[in-house]
């Protein structure tokens, strides 16, 4: 078996953990998997799947940090954030099955490194808990516009779509608690121009991977054109 791809110190468990959820079944599914996939999507996958672990470790430590702190303080908050948990943490163990099942990219140490910078640096310049949350809920919904572009990529590879549809269900209802619980929060108003360097630092972190996006049949011009959008539209509001 693979070593499992390490990019924080994430906690070894949420606070309530899933007891029934559809990719739980999903993850038993490894020949299938396997099967509808062609050499070339599974090269592909391989590199981008580090990019979407990456992303999973940092919510999960993010949201186990939050409930934690809210634990004390037993606000309204927190069973709706530590089913966000649950969601990250199931999420987070689907895509490190994925990556069990495909190849090692010779480079997985950049790939990794580059997402760890991404992520840190969303962490690093945030100087509130609130505009860190309001972060997370613009981040999530762009983490929406990929799982989109991914599953109906993969329209013809039912587990794999299955396995990004599920995902994006999830994070869907991310962005709005994320947005809810960052607006209940007491601190100034988040800058708007923080939102946009988000966005470019994201498509700047995706366009590495271009060629694996493309041999996904995933257009990142129109990608990378909806993540824009939504800057724009944060910006807008």
């Amino acid at each position: 078996m693979k070593k499992e791809l390490s990019c924080f110190a994430i906690p070894s468990s949420a606070h309530k953990p899933h007891q029934l959820h559809p990719l739980q079944e999903w993850m038993t599914h490894e020949d299938e998997v396997k099967a509808e996939l062609n050499e070339e999507q599974k090269s592909a996958l391989a590199r981008l799947t580090p990019l979407l672990l990456c992303g999973e470790q940092s919510a999960m430590l993010v949201f186990h940090n939050e409930c934690q702190r809210l634990n004390f303080n037993q606000t309204s908050s927190l069973q709706a954030l530590q089913q966000i948990e649950a969601d990250e943490f199931i999420h987070e163990q689907a895509l490190q099955r994925l990556q069990q099942w495909l190849p090692t990219p010779k480079d997985i140490r950049h790939i990794k490194r580059q997402s760890q910078i991404f992520y840190a640096r969303l962490h690093k310049h945030s100087k509130t808990i609130k505009e860190h949350f309001m972060l997370i809920s613009q981040l999530d919904a762009c983490v929406c516009v990929i799982m989109s572009a991914m599953a109906q990529a993969m329209r013809h590879q039912p587990e794999m779509q299955s396995l990004f549809k599920l995902i994006l269900e999830d994070e869907a209802r991310h962005v709005y608690i994320s947005r809810v619980h960052a607006r209940s929060l007491n601190s100034h108003e988040s800058d708007n121009n923080r939102h946009s360097d988000l966005h470019n630092q994201l498509i700047e972190l995706l366009s590495t991977e271009k060629q694996a996006f493309n041999a996904l049949n995933v257009n990142t011009s129109l990608l990378f054109k909806r993540i824009e959008e939504l800057a724009l539209k944060r910006k807008r509001a």
